[in-house]
C-alpha cells in the first residue's frame, strides 16, 4: 500500500524528487519523455540492489536534521521549516570516455551542474526554498568493478532548504 508523504519531515523529500523530475537536464540524462517518467528514476531513501538502471538519483534525509522556526511574533506567529536533504547521483561512464579520465569526469560533472542549475531555478517557483548545495568530490567505480563491466561515477549533493528564523 502506497503511503502519501505528509508533514514537514516527509513532504520535503517528495518535493525535491518532484523538482528533480521537472529538471529538463535530468529528463534528458535519463531518457525520460516527461517528469512522470523521470520521477521513476528518482528513488526515495534507498534503492533495492539490482532493481535500477543508471543514471538514477536517490533523495533522502541529510545529516543536518530538520527544524521548525518561529518567524512571527504575537498573533502573527508562524513557523517555517528548515532542513537538509541529500541527493545521491550515479551514472555510467559512456563507452567513448572510458579511456579518458578527464573527459569522463567532465561528462559527469557537466550533467550534475546542469541538473542543479535547473533545481535552483525551480527553487524560486513555489517548491522548496533552497539556500545551498554542497557537492562532494565525484568518485569513480574501483578497478574490480570496472573489470566486472561496471564503470560509473557517483556523487552526493547536500541540499539545505528553508528560511532562517
Amino acid at each position: 500500500m502506497a503511503v502519501t508523504p505528509t508533514g514537514f519531515l516527509s513532504t520535503p523529500v517528495d518535493t525535491l524528487r518532484t523538482m528533480l523530475a521537472n529538471s529538463a537536464a535530468f529528463q534528458t540524462w535519463v531518457g525520460a519523455a516527461d517528469a512522470t517518467a523521470a520521477k521513476a528514476r528518482i528513488y526515495p531513501f534507498t534503492i533495492d540492489e539490482g532493481s535500477y538502471t543508471r543514471p538514477y538519483a536517490i533523495v533522502t534525509f541529510g545529516d543536518g536534521g530538520f527544524s521548525l522556526n518561529n518567524v512571527g511574533t504575537g498573533a502573527a506567529d508562524s513557523f517555517q521549516d528548515r532542513g537538509q536533504l541529500r541527493i545521491f547521483f550515479e551514472a555510467n561512464v559512456s563507452a567513448g570516455n572510458q579511456g579518458n579520465h578527464a573527459d569522463s569526469v567532465y561528462e559527469f560533472t557537466n550533467q550534475i551542474g546542469a541538473v542543479l542549475s535547473d533545481i535552483a531555478a525551480l527553487a524560486v517557483s513555489g517548491y522548496l526554498v533552497i539556500s545551498s548545495f554542497r557537492v562532494s568530490v565525484p568518485s569513480r567505480s574501483d578497478a574490480e568493478e570496472k573489470d566486472a563491466g561496471a564503470d560509473y561515477f557517483n556523487v552526493v549533493v547536500e541540499v539545505e532548504y528553508g528560511i532562517e528564523g
